[in-house]
């Protein structure tokens, strides 16, 4: 679509002049509306697509994003830099649900997943990976059974140090996806990741 316009008459059909033309962002197509046997006049038609493409021209010119050297590079509208950061914030937080349940496992405050096949039910019980409470003695399998290592205990404690660790340091990377440049934001973005990585194997990642 080249532009758009609005008239002034019942429909385009009945212009006679171009002061009949009155360009706008309303979303009339233009050449779309009124019947087939149409009379606006050619010239009239001509000059109001030109101020269509006028309008659409300075509309484009009006959302591009200002860039200073070395900013932003890659960032040619409104729109890029808006789905940048919902980019950086989705992974953010993606991170921080799979931070949580891994720090959850890694202090003991929920169980391991169940095995999947015959070989690795047999291997979690030869290596005493289970236990049965007293108060789900009396329950149908599978129910009944716990699938951790019992010699490993619950620690609330660690888990919320290195929870709240992690919050710290989620905030700080949300701040700078959310206001500074995208290549500062995927830096912060990768920090976090190494730090999660730290929190979780105590160790830091290969790059």
């Amino acid at each position: 679509m080249l532009g758009q316009i609005k008239v002034n008459q019942v429909g385009p059909w009945t212009l006679k002049s171009y002061d009949d033309v009155v360009v706008t962002s309303e979303i009339i197509p233009l050449g779309n509306y009124g019947p087939s046997n149409s009379t606006i006049p050619a010239d009239v038609k001509c000059k109001a697509m030109e101020q269509a493409k006028k309008l659409i021209q300075k509309h484009s010119k009006d959302i591009c994003v200002t860039k200073e050297a070395g900013k932003e590079p890659d960032m040619n509208t409104y729109d890029d830099v808006q789905n940048t950061r919902r980019y950086l914030i989705r992974e953010i937080d993606h991170l921080s649900e799979r931070t949580h349940t891994d720090l959850q496992h890694k202090f003991n405050m929920i169980d391991d997943n169940p095995p999947n096949f015959g070989k690795e039910l047999v291997q979690r019980i030869l290596d005493g990976k289970y236990s049965i409470p007293e108060s789900h003695k009396d329950w149908a399998y599978p129910y009944s059974i716990r699938w951790h290592d019992p010699s490993k205990k619950e620690d609330k404690e660690g888990f919320k140090i290195a929870w709240d660790s992690f919050c710290t340091a989620e905030q700080g990377a949300t701040d700078v996806a959310n206001v500074l440049t995208a290549a500062e934001g995927l830096a912060a973005l990768d920090d976090l990741r190494e730090f999660a990585n730290e929190l979780v194997h105590g160790k830091k990642s290969k790059k």
